[in-house]
């Protein structure tokens, strides 16, 4: 990869709900940024992905295939955006193991993480899944803001410090507390 070219990582499997069709299209209406996406998976798509990234991204996109889990830290580094376009993700647990990276990140409204870890402008954004459109909207300021990416993955990684067990315990007692406090009101 050529220095100075931002680098957007993908990481899962190339399957339909994972749609790393909608990113790949994205990518290709980015030609000013000059990113290059990496794409960390293998799946039953990854020929027709190759297809569509020859046609609309050319020379912008690289199939990594599968990689084990203790290699992806040293992606997560390398990255400067991280996105994840799937159509359902109950969590998307990939969010909090990149934002602890200090990466920005850019998520589809049907990830479940996005209400809790995605603060939009701060640290990344949401768009409409499947919108490719948007998605590119979404993405240009990252990859043409160096000094934003850089303040958004510190934010990234300020805000996933925060999500710890003793966090969750606090949340925990304090909802509780809440439901006790209110079934102990009179009717």
């Amino acid at each position: 990869i050529e220095p100075g070219r931002p680098v957007i990582l993908f990481c899962a499997k190339l399957i339909s709900v994972k749609d790393p069709a909608t990113l790949i299209r994205a990518v290709g209406r980015m030609a000013e940024a000059n990113p290059v996406l990496l794409l960390a998976g293998d799946g039953e798509l990854r020929p027709c992905l190759e297809k569509l990234a020859a046609e609309v991204a050319p020379s912008l996109v690289k199939f990594l295939g599968f990689r084990n889990q203790t290699e992806l830290p040293a992606f997560y580094d390398l990255c400067d955006l991280f996105v994840l376009p799937s159509v359902f993700e109950p969590w998307g647990l990939v969010v909090n193991e990149v934002m602890n990276a200090a990466k920005p990140v850019i998520v589809s409204d049907k990830i479940g993480s996005s209400h809790d870890l995605v603060q939009r402008g701060i640290n990344g954004d949401v768009f409409p899944a499947g919108d490719v459109d948007a998605l590119a909207a979404k993405m240009r300021p990252w990859l043409l803001g160096a000094a934003l990416r850089a303040r958004g993955g510190a934010e990234s990684l300020r805000l996933i410090n925060h999500w710890s067990f003793e966090e969750n315990l606090a949340g925990m007692r304090q909802a509780v507390e809440a439901i006790n406090t209110n079934d102990s009101r009179p009717a």
